[in-house]
């Protein structure tokens, strides 16, 4: 049991043309967007036509375009159409495979799984996986403004405090103490002459 890369195409396919709605859409334009080597895609779009689930239209604005709406085709419809039926065992689509089939314990296990699988894929429409990914891809773009908020933030944080420092050094050195000389702390005074005697000039 597992999802070929052929299954893996085709449902990206089908979810491109799930997203143009009803437009028919180039297989070559179509393999482009979803990064589908066109060889692949050619052959895809042919089983998928096979099977019901795309048309195609010819002419100057042909193309293919899905077959019915995208909310009436499951993931299962188009795994089943590109690989056939998914299963664990071959037993458990095929009783006749193995004549202890009746007896074996572990056959009922196996038709279990395959039937968990298969009603959870008939569960989800490809319009179910287009609105995914539309969500998917608002809350990416959500995620990058919020980053981008907080990356212009942390800058005007940044510049912020740098400002202030600035400040800080500015008024530190203006209220640094002037002096003429080294060891000088403020400007030179005339001594004190006692009371009594006359200053001197000279020696």
């Amino acid at each position: 049991m597992g999802i070929s890369r052929r299954t893996d195409y085709a449902l990206r396919l089908i979810a491109m043309l799930a997203q143009v709605d009803g437009t028919p859409m180039s297989v070559r334009v179509a393999a482009e967007c979803q990064d589908v080597p066109y060889s692949f895609a050619r052959g895809i779009q042919h089983g998928l036509v096979l099977s019901g689930l795309v048309t195609a239209r010819r002419g100057a604005h042909g193309g293919i375009l899905l077959a019915r709406p995208a909310d009436e085709i499951t993931l299962w419809d188009v795994i089943e159409a590109v690989q056939g039926t998914l299963s664990i065992s071959v037993c458990s689509v095929d009783p006749d495979w193995c004549k202890r089939s009746s007896s074996c314990p572990f056959h009922t296990v196996w038709v279990d799984v395959d039937q968990a699988v298969h009603d959870r894929l008939v569960s989800v429409t490809i319009a179910d996986m287009v609105a995914r990914q539309r969500l998917s891809s608002l809350k990416a773009t959500s995620d990058i403004a919020s980053l981008t908020t907080r990356t212009q933030e942390q800058r005007h944080e940044t510049w912020s405090r740098r400002a202030v420092r600035a400040a800080q050094r500015r008024e530190e050195r203006n209220s640094a103490p002037t002096g003429s000389g080294k060891g000088a702390k403020g400007p030179l005074a005339t001594p004190e002459v006692p009371e009594g005697e006359t200053a001197r000039d000279g020696s």
